[in-house]
């Protein structure tokens, strides 16, 4: 254990074999030495100069100040504290065990641990520009603050909590995103379930991705900004409202108190393409606004007998504001629900549109020529405007205190 009343600043590595790292310290806070090591054994990743590593031991490191770590390695366990201050920087590499022996061309063979079995980062102030690398269980919270540019690599868990802001997107995995104000996630690609709540906004932008479209199997790069198994998305309700009991390193989830209207601002934005095959469908509510693109919904297109199977039928497309929806266009055999408690309802495209009955295979993602499972649309304060719609069920299209209004 190392600890000091205000600062460390460590310049060398330190290394354990299997033993646990801990290193406290006061306002001063803990900073690890950046410089690259002009001496670097690249093979054991040790090019920085204040590398810590347990191998199979825990770390931990705690602060009362700001925490700049350089590199951290660990095939245990990693807590990173600041009480007070922000989480800055550093990244996680795989954890060395040493050199097992020469291969035919004299390269040594390194034994390694590999990434941390649980990752917990909790910065007060904020956490920003931290690198996990391939860890697989991810805990992030800031109690006080944003956390912005956490890189993750596909965990199978991820939760990242902030008082303010998230800011960050690509391989989230299986993500789960809790923010007090907006949620700001780039573009998604082949994630699993992704769940993000925000106190005011949700916006998803854009990434390129290879596709290889349904009925055609042509493979081209387009602009997507979400490819997942499932998708919950939320804006301008209580983040935290799920979270009762959940801490971070010992810290607890900060409580929502909006200095702004959410009626009145609280939106969901998707920039560009929604690409959901897997169990669990989407799910969007907004106390305003709702803004999606072109929306694929399914269950899977792996093979031909999935494409015909009857979970198919049971992922679920839903969608519910409190004032405007903007949908371009919703490809799906699942149940459809849409409505507006305050706003008016605008669907750009056919909804359970025919297609040609095909031979079942892969990547035909409605080869009996389904419609939806059920269409509900209702706007209970404003007007409908739609195109056609066909489903197997139940269909229901209200607007109350409005007009329906079929485009042709």
């Amino acid at each position: 254990m190392i600890s000091a009343g205000d600062a460390v600043q460590v310049d060398q590595r330190i290394y354990t074999d299997s033993g646990d790292i801990s290193i406290y310290a006061g306002a001063g806070g803990i900073a690890q030495n950046q410089t690259i090591d002009p001496e670097a054994d690249i093979l054991l990743n040790t090019y920085a100069i204040s590398d810590i590593d347990a191998r199979e031991g825990n770390i931990w490191l705690q602060a009362v100040g700001d925490i700049t770590p350089s590199v951290v390695r660990t095939g245990g366990n990693l807590t990173i504290l600041s009480t007070a201050g922000e989480i800055s920087g550093g990244q996680i590499q795989e954890s060395r065990s040493g050199i097992l022996g020469y291969d035919e061309f004299d390269d040594p063979i390194i034994s390694k641990f590999g990434y941390p079995d649980e990752v917990d980062l909790a910065g007060y102030s904020g956490i920003t520009d931290f690198t996990t690398g391939h860890a697989n269980n991810i805990d992030a919270l800031s109690a006080n603050g944003s956390v912005t540019n956490l890189a993750v690599s596909n965990p199978s868990h991820l939760m990242v909590i902030a008082k303010d802001d998230i800011v960050m997107g690509g391989q989230v995995g299986n993500g789960e995103f809790y923010a007090g104000r907006d949620t700001d996630l780039g573009g998604m690609v082949l994630v699993g379930d992704v769940i993000a709540m925000a106190g005011r906004d949700v916006t998803i932008g854009t990434t390129a991705s290879l596709v290889e479209f349904p009925d055609t199997s042509v493979t081209a790069v387009v602009d997507i900004s979400v490819q997942a198994d499932s998708l919950t998305l939320s804006a301008g309700y209580d983040p935290y409202a799920t979270l009762d009991g959940v801490t971070v390193a010992g810290v607890a989830v900060p409580s929502w108190s909006p200095s702004w209207t959410p009626s009145a601002v609280s939106d969901v934005l998707v920039e560009n393409m929604i690409w959901i095959e897997g169990t669990g469908g989407m799910s969007v509510t907004a106390a305003h606004d709702i803004i999606l693109p072109d929306t694929h919904v399914s269950y899977s297109l792996a093979d031909a007998d999935a494409t015909i199977d009857p979970l198919q039928l049971t992922q679920n497309f839903t969608l519910a504001a409190g004032n405007d929806v903007s949908l371009d266009q919703i490809e799906t055999t699942g149940a459809v629900s849409i409505t507006s408690t305050g706003g008016d309802i605008d669907i750009g495209a056919t909804i359970g549109y025919n297609v040609s009955v095909e031979t079942p295979e892969r990547n035909l993602w409605n080869p009996t020529n389904l419609g939806v499972a059920s269409l509900l649309i209702q706007a209970d304060s404003g007007s409908i405007t739609m195109y056609e719609a066909r489903a197997e069920g139940a269909i229901s299209i209200a607007a109350p205190a409005g007009q329906v209004t079929f485009l042709r």
